[in-house]
């Protein structure tokens, strides 16, 4: 008898590893951007499409990612209580994050990675989240994410920089 209930664990042991497994798999496979949209509720959920681009040089990483929006969705931005609308003086000071994030793209070793962001699409009127952490100016730039909702392209571009 206790031979067989041995059995019978070890049997259902070897179900359960084999259903977990590949579920496992499959949640890693297609379910990180859920996962990483749930986690991240700054990425607003409806987009259509997304580019990603992700460089790691030695301890430095960063992360570009554009997603696309329908125009219905303008208004998700709008209502969000974590954007905040972007002003004439926040356009200056967000693009200075932008210009740094476009620098490291020129020390990134693969040639086909493509940073695209056009400058002067930044605009007031526009929706952004700036997370910057950095306990004096000199690192000011040196660990940050920002989140710029662009209303007439109906983009979110994310950048995320780590020194």
């Amino acid at each position: 008898m206790k031979v067989l209930k041995i059995i019978g664990i070890i049997i259902v042991t070897i179900i359960i590893i084999i259903i977990t497994i590949p579920l496992s798999i499959f949640m890693l496979i297609y379910g990180l951007e859920s996962i990483r949209s749930s986690i991240d509720s700054n990425i607003i959920s409806g987009y259509v499409n997304k580019e990603e681009k992700y460089i790691e040089n030695g301890k430095d990483s960063f992360e570009y990612i554009k997603y696309y929006y329908n125009e219905s969705n303008d208004v998700k931005f709008i209502n969000n209580e974590n954007y905040q609308e972007l002003s004439e003086e926040d356009v200056d000071y967000l693009s200075k994050y932008f210009k740094r994030f476009e620098k490291l793209f020129e020390y990134d070793d693969n040639k086909d990675t493509k940073y695209d962001f056009d400058i002067n699409d930044i605009k007031s009127g526009d929706f952004y989240i700036l997370d910057s952490k950095y306990e004096n100016e000199d690192e000011k730039y040196d660990n940050y994410t920002v989140y710029y909702y662009n209303l007439n392209k109906h983009i979110l571009y994310y950048l995320h920089f780590n020194m």
